[in-house]
């Protein structure tokens, strides 16, 4: 595209665009009850460089809290 940017800048946007997307969630009357993820995602990886590894459920939901 012949664009200037640095990874700061792309960062940047990547931001704004996932406070834009909350904020516009917020306005719909979405709640932190309506931002779930599925339970297969807090089961160990089955192969892979992650192989055995797990999401904390407990820790997922105390970081909702924030």
């Amino acid at each position: 595209m012949g664009w200037e940017t640095s990874l700061y800048k792309l960062l940047r946007v990547g931001e704004l665009r996932i406070n834009m997307m909350r904020y516009f969630n917020a306005r719909k009357g979405f709640t932190k009850e309506d931002d779930f993820l599925p339970d297969r995602i807090f089961e160990p990886m089955p192969d892979g460089p992650a192989k055995g590894h797990v999401m904390d459920k407990e820790e997922f939901l105390k970081a909702k809290e924030l």
